[in-house]
């Protein structure tokens, strides 16, 4: 039993009191109940998961307007046809799965059509709400395990680096991060296109009309009322852009990722990761450099920012989405 504080600074203590409102930090508490972990306006994660879980009642609502013989017919479509090409615990082949949709028709045809096609949208949201779920872990976890990463001692004073697995690994949770976020939009896109296009004619089972459809389609949407949402232009989400792409296509936003670390009277008060030079939402570069560190922004300070950020625009945005699904 006890409790645990990971400061923003990468520093744990086993007793803190917060001095400013906007001072992050993530507790651990130990209880007979487990482990929990928490943070300032965590709840931000439960909102999201709520929010998107009214969108799968909701695209039910647009595709099967008839709720009680929905309702009654699912219940005898096979696990199995829902669970194909979606799931681990699901055995079948490509070739067995279109197999048993052609030859094996528990009840007709369009409305199986329909209800796999229904699934499969709604396997959007679910990889939505994955997706949170891992950031959020990866978010907690990169203030955890900088402020638990212990470098050799030195006895003298001052500012120190080191370059190691454990700083490829913090490094490798802040750019996952980014690169969920990214595929978060991507997600968004896909979502919205299947609502304001539905499919209509189930008389066979339909590719999703979104399948080549990315964030940078999301023109195509041509959505009213998008404030404070991600489809808002901001500058966070230009940054999520920017440090998705570096990542992506050229493998990291620096060579040797260090953690850094500040000694006073021969203890560890601080250690950070350097954030990257950034304005307006775009990586400064010059020709073939663009990891320039000269505004010496600490990822430790940043990423909590972002964090908020992003996820409350994330909420917002799925409100908007429901907004539009009960119209």
């Amino acid at each position: 039993m006890g409790s645990e504080f990971y400061l923003q600074k990468g520093i744990s203590v086993k007793h803190f009191k917060v001095q400013d409102k906007d001072e992050f930090y993530v507790s651990k508490i130990s209880c007979c109940l487990g482990v929990m972990y928490s943070y300032p306006n965590d709840s931000i994660i439960y909102e999201i998961d709520t929010e998107a879980s009214k969108i799968y009642d909701l695209l039910c609502d647009m595709f099967f307007p008839d709720k009680e013989e929905y309702y009654r017919k699912i219940g005898r479509l096979p696990d199995y046809l829902q669970k194909a090409g979606h799931d681990s615990d699901c055995i079948l082949t490509a070739q067995e799965f279109c197999h048993l949709l052609r030859d094996n028709v528990v009840i007709d045809m369009v409305w199986q059509n329909k209800s796999l096609y229904l699934s499969d949208v709604q396997n959007l949201i679910g990889s939505i709400q994955n997706h949170v779920i891992e950031m959020d872990a990866l978010f907690k976890n990169y203030y955890i395990d900088i402020s638990t990463f212990n470098p050799p001692k030195i006895a003298e004073d001052g500012e120190f680096f080191l370059v190691s697995t454990e700083s490829r690994l913090l490094s490798t949770m802040v750019e996952n991060y980014f690169i969920k976020a990214y595929a978060i939009l991507d997600l968004l896109v896909k979502l919205i296109y299947n609502i304001i296009k539905p499919v209509t004619d189930f008389t066979k089972y339909k590719r999703l009309q979104s399948n080549n459809k990315l964030w940078g389609n999301k023109k195509e949407l041509s959505l009213p009322n998008l404030q404070d949402t991600l489809f808002e232009d901001h500058e966070i989400v230009s940054i999520i852009e920017s440090l998705r792409n570096e990542v992506v296509h050229n493998g990291t936003w620096e060579l040797n990722p260090k953690v850094f670390y500040r000694v006073k009277d021969g203890k560890i008060v601080e250690r950070f990761m350097r954030f990257p030079d950034i304005s307006q939402g775009r990586l400064d570069c010059v020709n073939n450099r663009k990891h320039f560190f000269g505004q010496e922004k600490k990822i430790n300070d940043t990423f909590s920012q972002i964090h908020y950020v992003f996820m409350s625009k994330l909420h917002k945005t799925l409100r908007h989405i429901n907004s539009m699904t009960m119209k």
